[in-house]
């Protein structure tokens, strides 16, 4: 069952009271819970009356507590999963606290058969906790947060023990520098890896970033590799840096569905670079590039150039990276009353991201929005930097720029949102059967669909196109009469 409305009154509060030690679902196998924005005493009740005794997988996804509702939440996680062989998947989103993050450790460390165990860690791991959990036989999925001096113990450690993740699938790495996460590439040879995501603190050169991506061309898993990610979120300072068509080469030998790539420095790409992305990766689902990089640059990639991702990776429920708007580009199509894009659309996505990217004129605002709308007609949700979740570290600043910046494309948003829905109407009627609409005419008319606008003309027996109004083979009608 799902809930999706907010409970009237404290009913979490009061049936958590009522039933004290029992549990209000005895048998419940799998728990997906969030924390919203209701009082803190509802949301911690409701977490509890969740942490039942047959649960074998659970994703949480928490935000902030206050001291004393942490302290809570860390003691019901102690008293869960008693069982060893209970759970079998722990997914946990969770802001920054350490009694929590300590309590879900003490929970990995009393399960033996989990196959998932991914938290988003704010503090550093143990030798003796990635020890531990390197040697579950079952664990296919896990995020790693560990120093440069705890990641030398590990992996010394790796080179002389019989079992080092032996089940591995699903690989998240954060560490310090771009050097131990080649050295947990290197230590990792698994041919069945199929998900690895690297985030360091120190940024790297672009130069570094391509010998980092030509060894995952020769890893024991570059032909089952779907998943790619790599972030950096502290800025590099050195202006002169960043990532071109070139650093990115040796990602096209893959076979990939998905890349994320926020590499501290600007994405600067063209055209022809996109146009070899959905040619080396025609089931590309998921695409950011520069999505978070709150720096202004002025973009390469334009929005027409866009148009060979539509037509190659019909997939794509995602895509994000800075764009260059301006409208000139395709303004001509729209005053010749055509589709901006040519007829080519995203079939299924959802959602766009422009990065720092600038519109700033009401024309731009609108052209940009009638572009996008025509590419992604199921549009769901348009981002800017500003707009996506602050993803970097304590202390380290991100903007440049004011984030200001982005607030004109909120309008473009709802210019797209609008037209987005338009467009979906439009295309209901145009995907009727064929038959259906030779139904629905008179007898005699002629359905005709001409080429290449994809407009339905209905063209009458009775007279032709461009008479009169009222006229039917040249003879008109009495003042008065309508037409059957």
């Amino acid at each position: 069952v799902t809930v999706q409305t907010h409970p009237a009154g404290s009913v979490f509060v009061t049936l958590k009271e009522c039933l004290g030690t029992d549990y209000v679902l005895p048998n419940l196998r799998k728990v997906l819970w969030f924390q919203l924005p209701w009082e803190e005493a509802e949301e911690l009740a409701a977490l509890k009356l969740m942490l039942c005794p047959k649960v074998s997988s659970m994703e949480l996804i928490m935000h902030k507590w206050s001291d004393s509702c942490a302290e809570e939440v860390a003691a019901s996680l102690r008293n869960f999963g008693s069982n060893p062989s209970q759970l079998h998947h722990i997914n946990v989103t969770t802001g920054q606290n350490a009694h929590i993050e300590k309590a879900l450790l003490e929970l990995c460390y009393r399960q033996h058969h989990l196959q998932e165990f991914n938290v988003s860690w704010f503090h550093d791991m143990s030798f003796d906790t990635v020890v531990h959990l390197s040697k579950l036989s079952n664990l296919k999925s896990v995020t790693i947060r560990v120093d440069e001096e705890t990641s030398k113990r590990v992996l010394a450690h790796a080179e002389t023990c019989g079992t080092f993740f032996p089940s591995l699938q699903t690989f998240s790495l954060v560490t310090d520098n771009l050097d131990m996460a080649t050295a947990w590439l290197d230590t990792l040879r698994h041919p069945g890896l199929q998900n690895l995501s690297f985030e360091i603190d120190v940024p790297a050169t672009a130069s570094d970033l391509n010998d980092f991506f030509t060894k995952l061309t020769t890893h024991p898993s570059r032909l089952t590799l779907r998943h790619f990610r790599f972030a950096c979120y502290r800025p590099c300072e050195t202006a002169v840096y960043a990532v071109l068509p070139d650093t990115l080469a040796p990602l096209f030998q893959l076979d990939l569905q998905s890349l994320k790539l926020e590499p501290g420095m600007p994405i600067d790409i063209d055209d022809d670079c996109v146009a070899r992305i959905a040619e080396a990766w025609p089931r590309l689902q998921l695409l950011e590039l520069g999505a978070d990089w709150r720096r202004y640059m002025s973009p390469r990639t334009t929005l027409p150039g866009l148009v060979a991702l539509a037509r190659s990776c019909p997939d794509i429920s995602a895509l994000a990276l800075p764009v260059d708007a301006d409208p000139e580009m395709f303004v001509e199509a729209y005053e010749a009353g055509q589709r901006p894009t040519g007829g080519v659309s995203f079939p299924h996505c959802y959602s766009f991201g422009v990065g720092g990217s600038l519109v700033t004129t009401d024309t731009e605002m609108f052209l940009t929005a009638g572009f996008i709308s025509d590419l992604c007609p199921d549009i769901m949700k348009l981002q800017t930097a500003w707009s996506r979740p602050c993803r970097a570290r304590p202390g380290v600043v991100l903007d440049e720029e004011d984030e200001t910046m982005g607030e004109t494309w909120r309008t473009v948003e709802d210019y797209t949102r609008e037209m987005a829905r338009v467009r979906r109407q439009e295309r209901m009627w145009l995907e009727i059967d064929e038959p259906f609409l030779y139904a629905m005419l008179p007898d005699g008319d002629e359905l005709v669909t001409p080429e290449p606008t994809n407009q339905v003309i209905w063209v009458p027996a009775y007279g032709n196109v461009g008479e009169e109004d009222g006229e039917e083979d040249g003879e008109g009608e009495e003042d008065g009469e309508e037409d059957e």
